[in-house]
């Protein structure tokens, strides 16, 4: 999948250079800096959800060194997951 970390931005917040900076629940940066594309002049930008395993991720979007936005994103490897179906993909634990 492509496009998974999404910042809707104020409509003024448009021709802005964006990263997401992606996050661990212990606070640690996953991968590096991650571009995010304004898509055409509408304030929206999008990038992608670097390599990773299953969790739940913290995101922050910043441009010029402030951040404009943030979020959560749930993850099961492969792809965004919400709900039950985030349950369903993590492992297993028998007591």
């Amino acid at each position: 999948m492509a496009n998974e970390l999404q910042f809707y931005g104020l409509i003024s917040q448009t021709g802005l250079t964006v990263v997401a900076r992606v996050y661990t629940d212990a606070g640690a940066q996953v991968g590096s800096d991650v571009a995010c594309s304004e898509v055409g002049t509408s304030s929206i930008y999008i990038g992608d959800m670097p390599a990773t395993g299953a969790g739940t991720y913290a995101v922050r979007f910043v441009s010029a060194g402030e951040v404009v936005g943030n979020g959560v994103i749930e993850w099961d490897g492969p792809q965004e997951v919400t709900g039950n179906d985030f349950i369903a993909a993590l492992p297993s634990v028998s007591g």
